[in-house]
């Protein structure tokens, strides 16, 4: 592959701007289904997709993100 000088130009002329909008797509942060800081219910997010039904989990086993559990 041989790189002329315009496209090289244009690579040196885009990347400030690309590394400006790069940030911002990552910025989002994504919603959380959560009432009363309760995620998924109690339930079981693995035995949910081996059986195909939810199933309440071990209240002693628990994972906090975001202040949900």
């Amino acid at each position: 592959m041989t790189l002329s000088r315009r496209t090289v130009l244009t690579a040196f002329a885009a990347a400030p701007l690309a590394a400006m909008i790069a940030p911002a797509a990552r910025a989002g942060i994504a919603p959380i289904y959560a009432e009363q800081g309760i995620a998924i219910d109690g339930t079981d997010p693995v035995v949910y997709f081996t059986q195909g039904a939810p199933v309440v989990g071990n209240p002693e086993i628990t994972f906090d993100y975001m202040r949900t559990t």
